[in-house]
């Protein structure tokens, strides 16, 4: 907080009051007028002030105890134990803070249903009673340490996943860019190789249309090509995506390439199905009792909860097969305990399957002699019960039909079993066939885990893509198997071992291949280790003999601060190489990496160096390596996004996806930070900047770092919550104030400087801020108290105060001037 070192200013005075007689108490509610009312109202010895240098009517301002100032105040919010971080929070005449709706989407906090339906009518009260709205909430005001502690229910706390009141429509076009060029130089010659991928696009009412083409010169040789172009568009109505144009299938069973055409796909953002599902559900017996909730001895939530019955929701848990001990600790210093069986975790449940899925067109993207098939596939998945989902699926193309199930089911805890299916019709090349897999994920004791699959192929089983190749009798896997061990240890580390083989219809297609990696980190170091036999069957009618391959490495990882120092080797069975690598931060936006590397051979070396920079607008990064003696490559690559709208044109260091937002301030401030849910961006010249990515039907947080904010800029809160919908371009606005600071060394018209402790009032009698020292006064925000008034004497007769400021300051926190104050 920028004027923290002043914010105390206030109430400093009260803290030599030895002989003050206070009985304010702080009410349960701290919203409205009732509360203030009900106040009892502290008494000040007069004389005692007066002796101490202090003003007699900072009584009256304080007489209803320590508080905030009248109007915008940052305050440190404490919810429920919680450090949420720095807020702008509205307080009224008599320092009561104003909750709003803007506050509760900083905090997490639900708004009353009584001001939700009010929000759209002209008299809607803008500040409500958040401890009347939730019976049980305590309210506690520090202003000498500027925090605001919030103890509510559970129930008060917006846990939901569902979307709800997200914002639509935005208007704007961009333009994606990665170029990239390579130069390489060896003995006799070079070479070089330019690429450019754009990708373009236009954001309206919720619709949007991409397409992206890729460009390049190789030596002179110059080819184009446009990889996709389509139109989406999400209906929230049927929670379905609609694209139309060159698109990828999604969400089928069945193997396909790209498409030309249409396709209905969930929209998965909308079903709200993200949390973890687990609750606990205790009693506590004293306000402000603190419930802890362990998962294999470790903490996995800690909070803060008012008397009564508590349910906290969406416990985050680190598995669903390991109970849970949940410890209340109350006021007095009595705990009590509690455990939750894993067999109620609700997370071990299947979550509901997504819904239909419908696409039709032609293929593309394939070479074939014949015409490229019309084809309609439909999808479909219901949740049978609550451990076992089926989904189904159906595709009919020219001279081709096939369907498939799916079936995924947990019998028990820690067993996971699937099953899919497909059956081919080919009436091109007059084949049928079948293909079979099953699998299973199984989590043992002692923290062991095992998964097995196995797939079989009947001989006539073809996909579409198969069918407009030339037929091969002998051609694909007739089966594959694969399985996997892993186990954990904190001593001995992690260990895994894989094994999969292949079976062809041909003798020369089988093969095999195992793994076995292990890890381990300790205090100053991690170790890494992995080995892998492949084996191939030899081809006897064809006489050559595929060789067993193996490869091993194993590397060695130090951190050093923010620096990684990692050397490592790798032997293929045919050369050996050894290697160095160092990466890390040149600065706070940009990071370097450098690497050797040796061989066998004394001409076999290697040497690379790289750095990658966040330029604010766009991103560079830049490398060089050199092999051997003589063959040398340079390379540089450029990426990012340009983004039109309504108000300009702003870059991006950032690719800019499907939902974006464009920020803005009230002022042209240049330079500002902002946290995105991509990365950090910088406002332009024009004090615009685009948050390249958000993810739709959720709220993203876009936050300001305080610290790139000029000395003279403070903003009214530096955090903003929104909850786009897909597709949509919304538009942030953060209001910034421009503050003047002084610090004064003011005279009254008798030449003396002011007392310490005076106190300094505006036109309606008001209290602005109190001299700190004889002759010294600071005041927080000049043009919020143009005129300002001091006692002169003992009859209340005033002086004004009059100085001036350097109006080209910016960079100084406060202006140190001299100031007189001249009589009425």
């Amino acid at each position: 907080m920028k004027n923290g070192i002043f914010a105390g200013v206030y109430i400093y005075p009260l803290m030599a009051f030895s002989s003050c007689s206070f009985a304010a108490q702080v009410p349960a509610s701290l919203s409205g007028s009732e509360s203030a009312q009900s106040m009892d109202i502290a008494s000040f010895d007069i004389t005692t002030l007066k002796n101490r240098g202090l003003s007699p009517e900072v009584a009256e301002y304080f007489a209803h105890g320590s508080r905030f100032a009248p109007g915008i105040q940052k305050v440190n919010l404490i919810l429920n134990g919680t450090e949420k971080g720095e807020v702008s929070l509205l307080f009224n005449a008599s320092g009561e803070p104003c909750f709003d709706k803007e506050f509760n989407e900083f905090s997490g906090l639900k708004t009353p249903d009584s001001v939700i339906s009010k929000e759209d009518k002209p008299d809607a009260p803008v500040c409500y009673d958040y401890a009347a709205s939730w019976p049980g909430s305590i309210v506690k005001l520090k202003p000498g340490q500027e925090k605001l502690e919030l103890i509510v229910p559970q129930d008060a706390l917006d846990n939901s996943i569902k979307p709800k009141n997200y914002q639509t429509g935005g208007t704007g076009a961009l333009l994606n860019y990665n170029m990239f060029t390579s130069q390489s130089h060896y003995n006799g010659g070079s070479t070089q190789y330019d690429q450019g991928t754009f990708e373009a696009g236009v954001n309206v009412a919720d619709w949007l249309a991409r397409s992206q083409f890729i460009v390049s010169d190789s030596d002179g040789e110059q080819d184009s090509s446009v990889l996709y172009g389509y139109v989406q568009h999400t209906f929230a109505g049927l929670e379905k995506v609609m694209q139309a144009g060159a698109i990828n299938v999604q969400n089928t069973p069945f193997s396909l390439s790209g498409l030309n055409g249409v396709q209905l796909t969930p929209e998965t953002a909308l079903t709200g199905e993200t949390g973890s599902g687990i609750t606990v559900t205790g009693i506590a017996r004293s306000d402000q009792a603190r419930v802890e909730v362990r998962q294999n001895g470790v903490l996995i939530m800690s909070t803060l909860v008012p008397a009564g019955t508590f349910t906290l929701r969406d416990v985050p848990v680190a598995n669903a097969n390991t109970d849970l001990l949940v410890n209340i600790k109350e006021t007095d210093g009595s705990s009590s305990q509690f455990t939750v069986p894993a067999a109620n975790l609700a997370g071990a449940r299947l979550r509901p399957p997504e819904g239909w899925s419908l696409a039709a067109g032609t293929l593309r993207d394939i070479d074939t002699r014949y015409s490229k098939p019309w084809l309609v596939t439909a999808t479909n998945s219901w949740q049978v019960a609550s451990n076992l989902n089926l989904n189904i699926g159906a595709m009919t193309a020219q001279k081709y039909q096939s369907v498939a199930a799916n079936v995924n089911v947990i019998p028990f805890q820690d067993l996971s079993l699937y099953a899919n299916t497909q059956s081919a019709w080919d009436q091109r090349n007059d084949h049928m066939g079948h293909q079979f897999e099953i699998g299973s994920n199984y989590r043992l004791p002692w923290n062991l885990s095992v998964s097995l699959s196995g797939t079989h192929n009947t001989s006539g089983f073809r996909t579409l893509v198969d069918t407009l190749q030339d037929d091969d009798e002998t051609a694909g896997i007739k089966n594959s198997y694969s399985a996997s061990l892993g186990w954990s240890n904190s001593m001995l580390g992690s260990l895994a071992v894989s094994l999969s083989q292949s079976e062809g219809f041909g003798d020369d297609s089988d093969s095999r291949q195992s793994m076995l990696t292990w890890g381990k980190t300790f205090k100053y170091a991690s170790v890494n280790a992995s080995w892998q036999h492949a084996l191939n069957t030899p081809d006897e009618d064809e006489g050559n003999d595929y060789r067993d391959a193996d490869t091993f490495y194993v590397s060695i990882s130090v951190p050093f601060g923010g620096h990684s120092i990692q050397s490592y080797m790798r032997d293929d069975g045919e050369k050996t190489r050894y290697g160095m690598q160092a990466n890390g931060p040149l600065t706070k936006n940009s990071t370097y990496s450098i690497t050797a590397e040796k061989g066998d051979q004394e001409s076999d070396k290697y040497v690379a160096a790289g750095v990658s920079t966040n330029m604010h607008y766009t991103s560079l990064s830049l490398n060089a390596s050199k092999s051997g003696s003589d063959f040398k490559n340079y390379s540089a690559n450029m990426s990012g996004g340009i983004v039109a709208h309504p108000h300009g044109v702003t870059l991006s260091p950032y690719q800019v996806q499907d939902t974006f937002s464009v920020i803005s301030f009230n002022d042209n401030v240049p330079g500002i930070e902002i946290s995105t849910p991509q990365g950090p961006v910088w406002t332009d010249f024009w004090g615009q900047a685009v948050s390249a990515s958000a993810t739709p039907y959720r709220v993203n947080t876009l936050e300001i770092n305080t610290e790139t904010l000029p000395k003279n800029i403070d903003v009214n809160n530096g955090i903003k919550k929104l909850t786009p919908g897909h597709g949509s371009v919304t538009s942030v606005n953060f209001g910034v104030i421009k503050v003047r600071r002084a610090m004064l060394t003011l005279h009254l018209p008798d030449g003396k400087p002011v007392p310490k402790g005076d106190v300094l009032v505006d036109a309606k009698n008001q209290y602005v801020t109190t001299a700190v020292d004889d002759g010294l006064v600071f005041i927080s925000d000049v043009d919020a108290t143009p005129d300002i008034y001091a006692t002169v004497d003992q009859q209340g007769h005033r002086c004004r105060v009059q100085f001036s400021l350097d109006e080209k300051d910016t960079e100084s926190f406060y202006q140190k001037v001299n100031a007189t104050c001249k009589p009425e």
